[in-house]
């Protein structure tokens, strides 16, 4: 979605971190989303979304900064960009979401330096991977013996610390 000066949709901090250049002001300001209402791309949940997405993507097929809006968007995890809903951009469904780094996961428990949860680990990485995908590599990683999981009881909850090397 590239709702220019009309909308507004703002850009986030992981536009920054991206390695393509946010749009340009001119390029928000010849988006063809640019005169129409911003709730075409994000749709209020007891909308039907499929008749929304189709407006939106419509006006999206014939957009000359179709691209670089779905760079903008690439990690927004709300609404359509560039033609896309957050399921076709990989998000929604842990089958396609982004592919976790078990690396990454590594690197924040030996820096954290004491037992996350799931939880806090999903946190501190959202919005890049799902709580399941976070689940599922939080597995690997203890199979592995890289990190230890701790089963702990109600209420609890479970507990992963990096192993020092």
């Amino acid at each position: 979605m590239c709702v220019g000066s009309a909308g507004g949709a703002q850009n986030t901090a992981h536009n920054a971190e991206s390695q393509p250049q946010p749009m340009s002001p001119d390029e928000w300001d010849i988006a063809a989303c640019r005169y129409y209402p911003k709730e075409l791309w994000f749709p209020e949940r007891s909308n039907n979304h499929g008749h929304v997405w189709d407006q939106a993507r419509n006006i999206c097929a014939g957009c000359p900064v179709k691209q670089p809006c779905l760079q903008d968007g690439q990690h927004e995890v709300f609404g359509m960009w560039g033609g896309l809903t957050p399921a076709e951009r990989g998000y929604g469904r842990s089958n396609n979401a982004a592919p976790m780094s078990t690396e990454r996961i590594a690197a924040l428990l030996e820096h954290a330096g004491q037992p996350m949860t799931v939880n806090q680990v999903y946190l501190a990485l959202h919005p890049h991977y799902t709580r399941h995908a976070t689940r599922n590599a939080l597995t690997r990683l203890a199979q592995g013996g890289i990190i230890t999981h701790t089963k702990n009881t109600q209420p609890e909850p479970d507990t992963y610390h990096f192993n020092q090397q």
